[in-house]
Parts: structure tokens; sequence; C-alpha cells
């Protein structure tokens, strides 16, 4: 992997500095830092792919959903900021404090795991997108905000916390599956285990490889980072064909929901 992809394994007086930030090596190239462009070359596409295939999912979903609710085109239709904070908004965060989940006694266990899951997927996505403007644009003109944050950098502790509560949420959710298969009250597939491996993969991978900088160990590190972006990739990759895929399949029945029930189809106007 090494030979093909041209990355290398550091000194470890660079590694404490430099982190993973060399992983795919090194050149003199300001626009780009090499390891930011191989990083992109299968991470943007894997994600494109991902979205791509998700859109398609959801709007054959809202098609079947209009035609089984016999939605019929409607001569007045939200603009997409009326879309978005009449019908959209108002279902992410029906989502996000699990009001439904909360209502049904049987899915508290559930909720346990989830809540803990969701928040720390939200806390991520800040981190990397701080970290994407802060390192790979601002950096090109402050080349001192290259190289791993401090400990003690909020946006660290943001990103260790959330990490921490990625591997507590999927902790308790294979927890629940185990007693759940034990009772027969799930399936034992490898679709059903799929994505609970591939997320703690993730949390497992990712703070390893923190450790593993934090001590010193350079080659174990520079594999179990490895281990990460494949098992990042993956989770992408196969988003639309997983559980995980739910999350958005259920935001879309909960905004069609509501869709369904304003006056934007109810509308006499729209009837008749």
């Amino acid at each position: 992997w090494w030979l093909i992809s041209g990355s290398h394994v550091p000194s470890a007086a660079d590694f404490s500095h430099l982190g993973y930030s060399h992983f795919f090596g090194h050149w003199d190239l300001k626009f780009m830092a090499r390891n930011v462009f191989f990083i992109n070359s299968f991470m943007i596409p894997t994600a494109g792919l991902a979205a791509f295939a998700s859109f398609k999912g959801v709007t054959a979903m809202w098609r079947k959903m209009s035609e089984n609710a016999g939605v019929g085109e409607a001569l007045y239709r939200p603009s997409v900021p009326q879309f978005v904070k009449e019908f959209l908004w108002p279902s992410l965060v029906e989502i996000v404090q699990h009001d439904r989940f909360k209502k049904c006694e049987t899915n508290q266990d559930r909720t346990r795991g989830h809540q803990p899951l969701m928040w720390s997927f939200i806390g991520l996505f800040f981190v990397t997108t701080y970290s994407f403007v802060s390192q790979d644009i601002l950096g090109y003109f402050i080349p001192s905000l290259h190289g791993p944050m401090s400990m003690l950098n909020p946006v660290k502790i943001v990103a260790n916390v959330a990490a921490i509560a990625l591997l507590v949420g999927i902790a308790i959710l294979w927890k629940n599956r185990n007693e759940m298969v034990e009772k027969k009250q799930a399936g034992n597939t490898f679709y059903d285990w799929f994505l609970i491996w591939m997320i703690a993969g993730v949390g497992v991978t990712g703070l390893g490889a923190e450790v593993l900088r934090l001590i010193g160990v350079v080659k174990l590190g520079y594999l179990v980072y490895y281990l990460h972006l494949v098992s990042v990739m993956m989770l992408f990759l196969y988003m639309p064909y997983t559980k995980f895929a739910h999350l958005v399949y259920r935001t879309c029945a909960m905004t069609f929901e509501k869709y369904r029930d304003s006056a934007y189809v109810k509308n006499p106007v729209n009837n008749g």
C-alpha cells in the first residue's frame, strides 16, 4: 500500500509534530497538500456517490408516497425556503429530539443508544468542517494551522467528547442488538450487524489513531489511521444500502407526512 500510494512512515520526532498530515507523503505544491489531495480524491467521490444514491432513493420514495396518498400536481407549491422551514426543519428537530421514540416505552433502550450516537455525528461533522476550513483553506495562508490541534483546543475537546459519545452509543446499540437476538426479537444476519460494526470501526480506529500519536507509536499508528480512512470511506459508500439509510428515509417520510397534511395539498383550489 505504501509503495502504491507514495505514503511513508515518518520519524518519531516528525510524527509528534506532523501527526498524520504527511500520511501520503509531501510535495512542494502550495495550492494543496499532498495528503489533502489523496484523501479528497477518494472521499469526495465516495460521499458524492452516496449522496446521489440517497437522492435517487428519496425522490422515488416521495413519488410513490404521493401516488399512494393521492397527492396530485398542486397549483401552488412552497418555495424551497418555505419547504425547509415548514416541513423539513420540523422533521429534523423531531428526529434529533427523538420525540416519537420517547413516547414508546419499548424503544427507551434504543433512544439511549441513538441519541449519543446522533450527537456524536453532529459534533464530528462540525469538527471535520472546521478542520477542512482551518487547515485546507486558511492553512494555505497561515501555515501554522497545519498539523495536529492542541488537546486544549475547544474544537479538539469537542472532537474527543464526540468520539467517546460515538463509542458509548454504539456500545449500547450493540448490547441491545445482542439481547434482542437472544430473545428472538431480531435477526442475526450480516445486514443487521454491518452498520454496527462499521460505526464501531470508525470510532475505535479514530480514537486509537489519536492515542497512538500521543504516545508516539508511529508504525502501528499509521496502520490504525489507514484502517480509519478505510472505515470512514466504507461508512460513506454503503450508507444508502445499510440501516444508516433509515435516517434519510425516515426524514423523508416525516417531511412528506407534514406536507401531505398541509394546505398545499388539502387546499380545495388545488383539488379542484
